[in-house]
């Protein structure tokens, strides 16, 4: 079994606090992809360290995490990992590196049947022992995070760095949408041609959405070919080091966007029948919009699902 854990940075102090913080076990690599146009820092602790200039193609976007993000997903599938972990540099362990990395394999493993449990740990009064379906394939699993959630800059400056309660979602139901954040998320490796993560920065003038676009893309996809999305565990501590008042400024471009990103991928009808078959149709299809953006993403999606 082979695991890669993939954090992008352009924060030294950050990605170095990470790596001393972090006791994963030694069957995982780290994938550590800097958003600079050529390695600054010194991290020789880790399998792989990569810049601008290993991935070199438009599609992966700079400045903003979600296109080193993705070149990393692409590497980590290089080298032949049947896992991959994505971590932002300020989640730090709120359980021991081993016990994380194995609970999102838990996840991503766990066959529910066709019965979803209704309370914790304990099985509720008629749920069958033994006769309950054979469930769908989990593809993707999103974990949670201890101290500050992950808000958007209008309601973290509403209120403030706080812990919420998730709300578990195993699986999270067929046709509905919930947002997937690439700070704490693990897929299997036959998942990584829906896990790119949309153009963003300041080239493209939208921010932010890279991992959100990401997941309403890849559960389309899901519901189609009856695969599951799992959220709820495992937990990370989230330090957060991002500025709320550059998170806001640059949100702000993005908000109107979001409003009905999700109903356009929503409508599709596909009929394909592999994850890179669906992939390709929604390229394929925001490729023949009239916007500039769209256009411009569904090219940079054919030139990604043409690696796999």
């Amino acid at each position: 079994m082979k695991i890669a854990i993939v954090i992008p940075t352009a924060r030294e102090a950050n990605i170095k606090t990470f790596l001393e913080s972090w006791d994963f076990p030694d069957y995982c690599s780290i994938y550590v992809i800097e958003d600079n146009s050529v390695k600054q820092f010194d991290l020789p602790q880790v399998h792989f360290h990569g810049s601008w200039q290993e991935a070199n193609s438009w599609i992966f976007s700079k400045k903003c995490g979600g296109g080193m993000r993705s070149f990393g997903f692409y590497k980590a599938w290089l080298d032949g990992n049947d896992y991959i972990i994505s971590l932002d540099d300020d989640c730090l362990p709120y359980i021991d590196g081993e016990s994380f990395v194995k609970e999102h394999i838990k996840q991503l493993e766990i066959d529910n049947g066709k019965w979803l449990w209704t309370t914790e740990e304990i099985r509720a009064r008629g749920i069958p022992y033994m006769n309950t379906g054979k469930g769908r394939e989990t593809m993707i699993n999103m974990g949670f995070w201890k101290l500050n959630a992950d808000f958007d800059a209008p309601t973290q400056l509403v209120y403030g760095a706080r812990e919420v309660p998730p709300k578990i979602l195993s699986p999270i139901p067929q046709g509905y949408y919930a947002p997937l954040c690439g700070m704490n998320l693990s897929f299997k490796r036959d998942a990584v041609g829906m896990m790119f993560q949309p153009l963003m920065g300041e080239e493209y003038g939208i921010w932010r959405l890279d991992d959100i676009w990401c997941g309403i893309i890849a559960k389309k996809i899901c519901d189609h070919l009856e695969y599951n999305i799992r959220a709820g565990n495992p937990s990370i501590i989230h330090s957060r080091a991002s500025n709320v008042w550059t998170n806001l400024k640059r949100e702000s471009l993005g908000f109107e966007a979001n409003e009905t990103f999700w109903q356009m991928i929503d409508e599709i009808h596909l009929s394909g029948k592999t994850i890179n078959e669906c992939y390709l149709e929604i390229a394929d299809i925001l490729n023949s919009t009239n916007e500039k953006y769209f256009r411009t993403l569904g090219n940079a999606m054919k030139i990604w699902i043409e690696l796999f």
